[in-house]
């Protein structure tokens, strides 16, 4: 299975980047800042900009859990190994 993923800032930004196949939940929210997603993330509710949360890829159990306080968060697809 896929290990989940946590991180907590206070003040700064946070990048993280998963396989082009990752499979899991994401929630990310940040006060002060935007959240940016190379995945198609199916959210339930209203957007906004500084938070999202829903599947990721196929979804599943494996979460990505991001938050920061001061800062952006940016959730980058990694290039596909066989399409590279």
């Amino acid at each position: 299975g896929q290990a989940p993923v946590e991180t907590q800032m206070l003040n700064g930004s946070v990048a993280v980047s998963l396989p082009a196949d990752f499979a899991g939940q994401l929630e990310a929210q940040t006060s002060n800042g935007r959240v940016h997603c190379d995945f198609p993330v199916i959210q339930a509710g209203p957007g906004r900009k500084n938070r999202l949360a829903g599947p990721l890829g196929k979804g599943g159990e494996a979460l990505v859990k991001l938050k920061t306080l001061n800062g952006n968060i940016d959730l980058h697809k990694l290039a596909d190994a066989a399409n590279a």
